[in-house]
């Protein structure tokens, strides 16, 4: 599995699984995916469904930390709440659920984005929302995962940096997301 293109450097590419004991004791496993990377070690908790829920997207960033997000076992489309964990680069986990039809794609964080790109990709809705997202992330210039970022002014760096390249087919990419967004 590899992310690549065009400013994707908050990426890691060159995932390998592994399956880890929590504890002797337990009869409890916790699946991760993790990498190794000049600045260290990252872990994606993409498995961790001790709880019943579906992981349905799960990303690294450059700092060491990581976000997964899931699909609650008790998951109502007409309510769609997801449960966003955000593990940072020494393993501290937060928490938080997102109601994915209240984010604003103007003034949101990343973790709240990520959640509702997973929500369009995991519906049926936008089916490369995910993709095309994670792909635009390398264009922000905020690494800070809380900050509230405009992604359409994101998205809209991105557009413009493919069509200065002369990738056409990546303006088009982020222009057929942006324009869904700006709806």
């Amino acid at each position: 599995m590899s992310i690549s293109g065009i400013g994707t450097s908050n990426y890691t590419t060159g995932y390998t699984a592994k399956r880890a004991v929590r504890n002797a004791s337990a009869d409890n496993f916790e699946n991760t995916i993790s990498t190794k990377k000049s600045s260290g070690v990252f872990t994606l908790h993409y498995f961790d469904n001790k709880d019943g829920d579906t992981a349905i997207g799960a990303c690294g960033n450059k700092d060491g930390g990581s976000v997964t997000v899931y699909k609650p076992k008790d998951f109502d489309p007409s309510n769609p709440m997801y449960k966003v964990r955000e593990w940072d680069s020494n393993g501290n986990m937060t928490e938080r659920m997102t109601n994915v039809l209240e984010v604003d794609p103007q003034n949101t964080d990343f973790c709240d984005m990520y959640a509702y790109s997973c929500y369009l990709t995991d519906s049926g809705i936008y089916s490369d929302a995910q993709n095309v997202f994670m792909r635009a992330r390398g264009f922000c210039t905020d690494d800070n995962l809380s900050a509230a970022t405009n992604w359409l002014n994101v998205i809209k760096t991105a557009m413009q940096t493919q069509y200065d390249a002369g990738n056409m087919i990546g303006y088009f990419d982020y222009k057929r997301f942006f324009d869904f967004l700006g709806k």
